[in-house]
């Protein structure tokens, strides 16, 4: 098992992929960064604000639980799959593992 951290910092207020290249992996955990302004969304390509899984924005002395997502049947997920959406210089901290 190789694991592998990254971070994505949002640029503007549409809906940005993790990646902007193809990579392939078998699971990945998504955890809001804590110097975060607002909440972020987590979802397909149309994802909007309100409108995927929301990462809040964490306590400062408690770290929020990161979001699970694991592939199934066989198939790998694409970090250029997975899109973010929420405040420009918010972020998140992902960390997955190589299919």
């Amino acid at each position: 098992m190789s694991l592998i951290s990254i971070e994505k910092v949002l640029v503007g207020a549409t809906a940005e992929p993790i990646s902007a290249t193809s990579i392939k992996c078998a699971q990945v955990y998504i955890q809001a960064k804590r110097g975060n302004a607002g909440v972020l969304d987590v979802g397909s390509s149309a994802v909007t604000a309100g409108k995927g899984m929301e990462l809040i924005k964490p306590v400062v002395t408690v770290a929020q639980i990161p979001l699970p997502i694991r592939a199934t049947g066989g198939n790998a997920l694409d970090l250029n799959h997975i899109y973010i959406i929420g405040t420009p210089n918010d972020g998140v901290n992902v960390l997955y593992e190589i299919y």
